[in-house]
């Protein structure tokens, strides 16, 4: 059992990475200024900042990290120690972990002792008088370099008032007349500046303002479930989060936290995607034949155990299965940027079927499967298929595979005769099944049907893998199942192949924009050009100027068939000039490039509508002719 106590801030802080630590399961910070911000609100008006649960352990074995100085959000996003300069703790003895507050420690650590996005935090010795906008009393605010001088404020950085107080000897009116005499301020505010320095040395020095629970308990097991039920408060941890905490709890032979983000760099290289742990965790999931759509009993207790380790133990398949799939898309199928990935999870079937057909490099697809699987990804993406929840998509791709194999392998079943043998397995399982014909019956319906465990499956054909690898492996049985695939989404009201209405409702800046107009390019445009210059970017034909002066609407405006791609440069040039007089300076070959219908110089904002429904046809007899 514990017990509740009240400490001065600043006493926790002096002893942050000496004595405080981070257990490992920890999630990365996540709070942003105005967070920071509101805290310091809080404590200036005595208000209470809530209860911290700190885990006292005499252990050497629980890991543990430090809480760092200076913090960048861009590296936090995918948890990069290395670059957010986290570390191991030592291992000693007799240390504290939070478990509950990270953020708010992290906060205060950093708002007087580090830097937060290159910036410190100062508080406007004015302020108090009123609340503003949002309900803040006193001003505080995250400054790069020191803030402007003015009569309505006087910043003082927060770091050096908490230095200053902290020297011997040192009172309040010692401050105070130092920064009246440095800042030359008004003899009038010299109450207010003292009741405001008076507020701030009491806040994080002199009173006891933080309050906690110290945890004894040994049991790391426990200490996990504790950290999953006092974390559902605040900012929530995500499903992700819980399961990468689990799994840095879990993982034996390789840690995670450091595991994880190294991959993603390599995955995201040169910022040119945007994958995530969530994206590595679902993925994996999907893999190993785990419920996609994940809860805490899921990565919890002896079957998330199971979970954990299967993951660890196939972490390197799995690395090379996604990887292989992103080389394919991004090497042989133009997909070379975020821009043109308008869903990450839309991989994530081509990655299974890689999975099953061990293929751990983009040579091992056949041409065939190639253009089976582009033609198949880019009416995906184009068409939307993965939009919104796409838990019950990734489900029907997994089990339709799993049940292509089923058709295939069950033909062989009574040529094998294993009826008996097959119907015990199943038995074992408790379906009560006993002969082949009730065995595929009920699987294949509830494949398609039941709630997504597809374990019991998998493990079926995995234990008759080896037996009938000369069936299952038959290239005639493993070509990408996108047929399959396509009728289970259309039943889903998903459009599976590109049209005319899909076209229709693409606009201007939308997630498959970018994609649509990209693939009618014969060449590649570079995302990542040296300069800034040349950047793609997307241009209205007819100017939105043009338009809006002859009444037509923002829809109309921004329809695909009005928009094309150049560089930055370019844009900013053409800027809001009128169709005709642009027209008159474009090359034949940049109109024919940006599939500009015939007769270009005959269009006019009068029959814009023509125009922009002739280009649209265009775009999509392009695209239909690449995919």
């Amino acid at each position: 059992m514990g017990e509740y106590r009240d400490y001065h801030i600043s006493d926790i802080i002096e002893e942050i990475n000496s004595k405080y630590f981070l257990p490992h399961i920890q999630r990365p910070f996540v709070w942003r200024d105005e967070q920071v911000i509101r805290l310091f609100d809080s404590l200036l008006r005595g208000y209470p900042i809530g209860t911290f649960l700190f885990w006292i352990t005499k252990s050497h074995v629980a890991r543990r990290r430090k809480f760092f100085q200076n913090y960048y959000r861009k590296y936090s996003k995918d948890f990069n120690i290395e670059k957010l300069g986290l570390e191991d703790a030592t291992t000693r003895d007799n240390v504290i972990l939070v478990l509950d507050g990270q953020q708010r420690l992290q906060a205060l650590y950093l708002a007087t002792s580090g830097i937060y996005e290159g910036k410190e935090l100062y508080f406007d010795l004015l302020s108090g008088k009123e609340e503003d906008e949002e309900g803040l009393l006193y001003e505080f605010k995250f400054f790069k370099k020191e803030p402007p001088k003015n009569v309505d404020t006087l910043w003082v950085k927060v770091k050096d008032m908490v230095n200053r107080f902290h020297k011997k000897g040192v009172l309040v009116a010692n401050v105070k007349n130092d920064i009246m005499a440095s800042s030359k301020i008004d003899q009038a505010f010299e109450g207010e500046i003292e009741n405001n320095l008076e507020r701030l040395k009491n806040a994080l020095i002199s009173d006891r303002r933080l309050s906690s629970y110290d945890e004894t308990e040994t049991d790391y097991e426990r200490i996990f479930d504790i950290f999953v039920r006092v974390n559902s408060g605040g900012t929530k941890l995500s499903k992700s989060d819980l399961l990468f905490s689990f799994i840095k709890l879990q993982w034996k032979t390789i840690e995670a936290e450091k595991e994880f983000p190294k991959f993603l760099e390599t995955l995201n290289a040169n910022d040119q995607f945007e994958f995530s742990v969530d994206f590595l965790l679902k993925t994996s999931l999907v893999l190993i034949g785990a419920r996609v759509k994940y809860d805490i009993k899921t990565f919890t207790g002896a079957k998330g155990g199971e979970i954990a380790e299967k993951i660890e133990n196939n972490w390197q398949k799995i690395k090379a299965t996604i990887a292989s799939v992103l080389d394919l898309a991004r090497d042989e199928f133009r997909i070379k940027n975020k821009k043109l990935l308008p869903s990450m999870n839309a991989l994530i079937p081509t990655i299974y079927y890689a999975w099953r057909n061990d293929k751990k490099s983009r040579d091992d697809f056949e041409a065939e499967d190639k253009k089976t699987i582009k033609n198949w990804l880019l009416n995906t993406l184009l068409g939307g298929v993965f939009r919104g929840s796409t838990d019950e998509l990734l489900r029907t791709a997994r089990k339709k595979y799993l049940f292509r194999i089923s058709q295939d392998y069950t033909k062989y079943l009574v040529q094998g005769n294993v009826q008996k043998e097959i119907a015990d397995v199943f038995n074992q399982k408790q379906h009560g099944l006993s002969s082949t014909a009730q065995v595929v019956t009920a699987r294949s319906n509830e494949w398609i049907i039941n709630d997504g465990d597809c374990s019991f499956a998998i493990e079926a054909f995995e234990k008759y893998l080896n037996v009938y690898k000369d069936i299952i492996d038959n290239p005639s049985h493993k070509t990408f199942p996108a047929g399959l695939l396509n009728e289970e989404y259309r039943k889903l009201a998903k459009i599976t192949e590109i049209n005319q209405e899909i076209l229709e409702n693409i606009r201007y800046r939308d997630s498959e924009s970018y994609l649509v107009l990209y693939l009618i390019y014969p060449y590649d445009i570079d995302f990542v050009p040296s300069s800034d210059a040349n950047y793609p970017e997307q241009d209205h034909i007819f100017s939105q100027r043009e338009l809006k002066e002859n009444s037509y609407d923002e829809s109309q405006i921004n329809r695909i068939g009005n928009i094309r791609l150049v560089t930055s440069h370019a844009n900013k040039r053409k800027s809001d000039t009128p169709y005709a007089k642009w027209i008159a300076d474009e090359t034949d070959e940049e109109l024919h490039l940006a599939s500009i219908p015939d007769k270009p110089n005959s269009w006019n904002v009068k029959n814009y509508t023509e125009f922009v429904e002739k280009r649209e046809a265009e775009i999509l007899k392009r695209v239909r002719q690449i995919i």
